[in-house]
């Protein structure tokens, strides 16, 4: 393991620790890709002397975003199908263009377009789930990002597979490959229980068991998903995964949007997850999410973006400002989640939902060195009075100057120091070009 020692310093140092703790000037001391120490630059200066030193002196320095739930393979399919609904995008224009278009080529470039946004826009962890997740997870690894990913199993034919249970072999095979890696951690993934099979869904949940990894699926997305639901079951999703014994504190449960009371009790009382995508759900006009009910009952929450074809910019910033917004007019009060609060759910909150949260999340001892920093030298941060106001309410992905991953810089000084991102934008502009004229015909 690289043992190379960096203290980095910085105007603010946001820790998310257990006590919130801020520390300006602050400073982080890492050594290989762990955290080993944090708090005032001038203690951990005098500290350790001998430690190579970067100073972002007008810049916050906070735990790397995560990002809960995404696609990144659709960034290929951003823009192509706006203004409508869940159940007709899908249907009549997404998983069309996917049959005839997703290949190995489509997802290497479509994923090295969004890696290339995440990393500008300070997402240091997501949660992904789609086709031929082999290369998406080889484009992630080279990118340095680190990621929770799993091949999409679903009832129907996809790119990757003929079946399901084509789609669980390579699952197994995908698995196998990746468990040990230092960025990769695999998952079971499920697309929904409307288009999985109550066998597929058993499967996956005990293989999930087997393997002791996470499993993914999208829950009451829309008011068509609960409706189909009763009518074909006589209980709501949720109810429908719990009596599949589904549930589990190892569920990593996309949307939730459509809730009652019942489904919130099981929820909690399985220890599930929940992905809370606002940007997604509004530009689809699939609802609001009932987030305050969600963390006063102690549900497990985190932020998502969804995939870029149903929001279209992956930005962890305008999802905290929406998911803060939207539940201040839905209750009424203007008190309802403070920035603190949303700051944590896009980190520890977040981390947590994908079973990392002992490694990462917050800037503390023993964690991977995973962060971010993002200027405070613009129009949008003067004067800054509260440091969580600002994240939340002022800031942008823009903002974002430096990005860290496992104590390696990935981006500094505008440029992304993996990969040469400018190469995939002429091929995505060239792939565009197949699938206007696909639509055209």
């Amino acid at each position: 393991m690289n043992s190379y020692a960096q203290l980095i310093t910085a105007k603010y140092v946001v820790t998310i620790n257990a006590n919130f703790e801020i520390f300006s000037p602050g400073a982080i001391y890492i050594v290989g890709d762990s955290i080993v120490d944090v708090g005032t630059s001038d203690v951990l200066k005098a500290k350790y002397p001998k430690a190579s030193l970067l100073d972002y002196p007008n810049e916050i320095l906070l735990p790397g975003l995560v990002n809960t739930h995404t696609h990144i393979a659709m960034s290929l399919l951003r823009g192509i199908a706006d203004d409508m609904p869940l159940k007709e995008w899908l249907e009549t224009v997404i998983w069309p263009l996917e049959k005839e278009f997703v290949n190995k080529d489509f997802v290497t470039v479509g994923s090295f377009i969004t890696l290339a946004e995440f990393i500008r826009g300070g997402i240091t962890c997501f949660n992904d789930m789609y086709f031929f997740q082999n290369e998406i997870a080889e484009a992630t690894a080279t990118a340095g990002l680190r990621a929770v990913m799993g091949e999409t199993l679903i009832d129907f034919p996809t790119p990757n597979a003929k079946t399901p249970n084509e789609g669980i072999t390579y699952s197994k095979q995908f698995v196998a490959r990746w468990k040990n890696h230092p960025l990769i951690s695999p998952c079971i993934v499920t697309h929904a229980p409307y288009s999985c099979s109550a066998t597929l869904l058993q499967s996956a949940s005990n293989l999930s068991k087997e393997l002791e990894i996470p499993l993914s699926i999208h829950i009451s997305e829309t008011k068509t998903e609960i409706q189909e639901s009763q009518e074909k079951y006589g209980l709501s999703p949720v109810e429908y995964l719990d009596s599949l014994q589904f549930l589990n504190n190892s569920v990593i449960a996309a949307h939730c949007v459509h809730l009652s009371e019942n489904d919130i009790s099981i929820l909690y009382n399985r220890g599930v997850g929940i992905a809370h995508n606002p940007g997604s759900n509004l530009k689809l006009a699939s609802g609001i999410a009932p987030l305050t009910v969600l963390l006063q009952k102690g549900i497990t929450v985190g932020l998502g973006t969804d995939g870029s074809a149903s929001n279209n910019n992956l930005s962890l910033f305008e999802e905290m400002t929406f998911a803060s917004l939207l539940q201040k007019v839905v209750t009424g009060s203007a008190e309802t989640i403070s920035a603190k609060e949303m700051v944590y759910l896009a980190t520890q909150g977040g981390a947590n939902v994908l079973k990392l949260g002992t490694k990462i999340g917050s800037l503390e001892k023993g964690k991977k060195a995973d962060f971010i920093l993002i200027s405070i030298q613009k129009p949008h941060a003067q004067p800054m009075y509260n440091v969580y106001s600002h994240i939340v309410y002022s800031a942008v992905a823009a903002d974002v100057v430096s990005t860290y991953v496992n104590g390696k810089c990935l981006y500094d000084n505008g440029e992304i120091k993996t990969f040469n991102e400018n190469q995939y934008y002429q091929k995505a502009v060239e792939m565009s070009q197949k699938i206007i004229t696909f639509r055209l015909k």
